[in-house]
């Protein structure tokens, strides 16, 4: 993630002068980057893992938040790259966390969950008695 991290800011450094008034959301449209997702999922991951639940309702709970400020796709996007990361260092990939990334995307595009309390709420529902 750092690596993802460094590269965002190298190529946010590179072309501030042509995206320099857009937001984080803009900046991704035009590069095709998941820039806004990132900097959502440093900001939001934390609070996350504070709540101890387990690891799919992890990924449910974030990419349902990262689906509400920047779309389903980036959250969908960023959710990849984490897995990615994973085969590449000594993380743990798993197929099980996409579907929970998709769950809680979903839980957005259906408009099941409007705001981080119901994404919490919701993803707790479908990972309640997962490990």
């Amino acid at each position: 993630m750092k690596i993802l991290l460094m590269l965002t800011l190298f190529l946010n450094i590179a072309i501030s002068n042509t995206l320099e008034q857009r937001t984080p959301k803009e900046v991704s449209e035009a590069t095709g980057i998941p820039v806004c997702a990132i900097i959502q999922s440093l900001r939001l991951k934390g609070d996350i893992i504070e709540l101890g639940k387990n690891d799919k309702f992890m990924h449910c709970a974030l990419s349902c938040q990262i689906a509400l400020r920047c779309g389903g796709y980036e959250s969908l996007s960023v959710g990849i790259l984490k897995e990615l990361w994973d085969l590449i260092t000594p993380g743990d990939a798993d197929m099980e966390d996409i579907k929970a990334d998709i769950a809680g995307i979903n839980l957005v595009l259906k408009s099941e969950a409007k705001n981080d309390n119901q994404c919490i709420y919701r993803c707790d529902d479908i990972y309640q008695g997962d490990k």
